[in-house]
């Protein structure tokens, strides 16, 4: 049985999605910090087979809303490394944009991209190119936006949900910012599809103030001064902590974060970083706390039973069921996560999930995980060693409480020998797709 580090492994299921047990064991070899440093470091390496294939299929996937999700949840399936992606949802919530109001697949498959390719850089580059993103001018309006008659949605949302939080402008400062955009749009349909375009005849050239600053200030002067405005990072680094910690950061836990963005010029990886190596990151607040999205959830049954990737459309559909619709978060706040990911309906969902994708393969596999062939490798020889594996193999650890003693009593309950393993192979498959059944559905598993 491989030997994991509690820490490295909790790094895994927090700042990826879905990792299995080899990478969890190899990682561990690695140790915590080389760990790291590879995660980040990797994101410029060149991509495997599998990423490439995923990558040169996408257009397939822009033809509507359940292709582009199917294409992205592609992706997370595919990869090995995917703090990008998980970093990329957190953006996707930041920036909450709907693909209910948008429409076309294209700008939202375009604004995807550039949260995947800006977000572990500069802060203020990624802020730009969002306020010029068409998919973001048409869900805020700022396509409606001109001198004379300013509309303030993207403005307000801008200071509120993208960077300064409610309480640290005026509603002086929504009407000032709105008419610093006025004029930023985007061209019509062409053959790229539409881009952004500054109108010069829609813009306000007159004097506006914003956060105390006065001038003929346009929306590029006010990304520069929300960037730089000491609460944004204060805001930002507490999301991120909220993402992929837990609720409640202290500013003592915010702290090394915020160093790290400002004497880092606002680059998200060291602040990252700062964040993945602080005491709180590990801490018994942190450790096991977290419920898991739909999106982490999905991804992590899917990888560790090795399922089909042929069926990604049923599992980003799945997802969706659970209350996680890619591209289509609720409202312009996103998802709120945490406990709100469990219900009596989408718990449901989850069971369903499982229960459709453990009935698949045949004896000896369940969907693509060789049962057998683990049995045999592992010199598994009782009911303990069973349920010990399994354990291990999709939660990385052997928890406490009745979770163990309840699996134990399943595998010994209503079968002709009290061993499973040596069961006439149709029985033996039914209680291992029971056992494995019971782990992924089991409360314990819906945290990381």
């Amino acid at each position: 049985m491989p030997d994991f580090d509690p820490k490295v492994a909790h790094l895994l299921r927090r700042a990826t999605l879905g990792p299995t047990m080899e990478e969890v064991a190899d990682a561990s070899q690695r140790g915590l910090q080389a760990t790291l440093d590879s995660m980040l470091s990797q994101l410029d390496r060149p991509l495997t087979r599998a990423e490439l294939t995923a990558q040169a299929i996408g257009p397939v996937f822009l033809k509507d809303h359940q292709s582009l999700r199917a294409g992205w949840m592609l992706r997370m399936v595919s990869n090995s490394n995917l703090l990008r992606e998980k970093l990329t949802l957190f953006w996707h919530n930041h920036f909450a944009t709907a693909i209910a109001k948008v429409r076309g697949p294209a700008l939202m498959a375009q604004q995807i991209e550039t949260l995947r390719e800006l977000g572990l850089g500069d802060f203020k580059a990624m802020l730009l190119a969002i306020a010029r993103d068409p998919a973001m001018q048409i869900w805020l309006d700022n396509n409606l936006n001109v001198a004379g008659k300013p509309n303030e949605n993207f403005a307000r949302e801008l200071m509120e949900l993208f960077t300064l939080g409610i309480g640290h402008y005026t509603e002086k400062d929504v009407q000032e910012v709105a008419r610093a955009f006025t004029g930023w749009n985007m061209d019509q349909e062409g053959p790229r599809g539409r881009r952004f375009t500054f109108f010069p005849d829609k813009h306000d050239t007159g004097i506006k103030t914003v956060l105390g600053k006065s001038g003929n200030l346009d929306g590029t002067d006010v990304i520069d001064l929300l960037a730089d405005h000491p609460q944004t990072p204060q805001f930002v680094c507490r999301k991120l902590w909220q993402f992929f910690v837990h609720q409640a950061p202290t500013d003592a836990d915010l702290a090394p974060m915020v160093q790290a963005y400002t004497s880092s010029g606002r680059q998200i990886a060291p602040t990252l970083k700062a964040m993945f190596l602080s005491p709180g990151f590990f801490s018994p607040q942190a450790v096991g706390t977290q419920v898991k999205s739909p999106i982490e959830y999905v991804v992590g049954v899917v990888r560790s039973l090795r399922a089909d990737v042929s069926e990604i459309q049923q599992y980003a559909t799945a997802a969706a069921a659970m209350g996680m619709d890619l591209y289509n978060p609720p409202d312009v706040a996103g998802w709120k996560g945490g406990e709100e990911w469990i219900s009596t309906y989408t718990l449901l969902e989850r069971i369903r999930f499982v229960r459709a994708l453990v009935a698949k393969g045949k004896s000896g596999k369940v969907a693509g995980l060789d049962t057998d062939q683990i049995i045999r490798e592992n010199f598994i020889a009782n009911n303990t060693e069973l349920v010990d594996h399994f354990l291990i193999r999709f939660m990385h650890r052997i928890p406490e409480g009745q979770l163990r003693p309840t699996l134990l009593s399943f595998l010994s309950a209503g079968t002709r020998a009290p061993n499973v393993v040596r069961l006439p192979p149709a029985e033996k498959d039914e209680k291992i797709r029971g056992l494995i059944r019971l782990i992924l559905v089991s409360p314990e598993y819906q945290l990381c």
